[in-house]
């Protein structure tokens, strides 16, 4: 019989992320969670310039991004920055 301790429950948590582009037509939120897949999660614009995108996140270390107008740019928010295999960076967060 197995152990119920043997059954790891994989840790979700809600987050928003927030990119501010108020010229942009279009921005979407790409991450090692989405395989970088610029259609997966398209952001929302408010009328202030803000876009916001809230995803459900496993625990742990993620890799993202924000794609304006085709444009792959990194949260000016965000310092926690790690190299990518494109000589540019990306950024992380962390999700506990």
């Amino acid at each position: 019989m197995a152990s119920k301790k043997s059954k790891q429950t994989v840790k979700r948590k809600k987050v928003t992320f927030k990119f501010v582009s108020p010229d942009s037509g279009s921005v979407s939120l790409v991450g090692n969670f989405n395989n970088w897949d610029k259609t997966s999660n398209p952001m929302t614009r408010k009328e202030n310039g803000e876009w916001s995108a809230t995803v459900i996140l496993n625990e742990g270390t993620h890799q993202y991004k924000f794609v304006a107008d085709n444009n792959w740019q990194q949260d000016p928010e965000n310092d926690k920055q790690v190299p990518n295999e494109f000589g540019t960076l990306n950024n992380i967060i962390d999700v506990k």
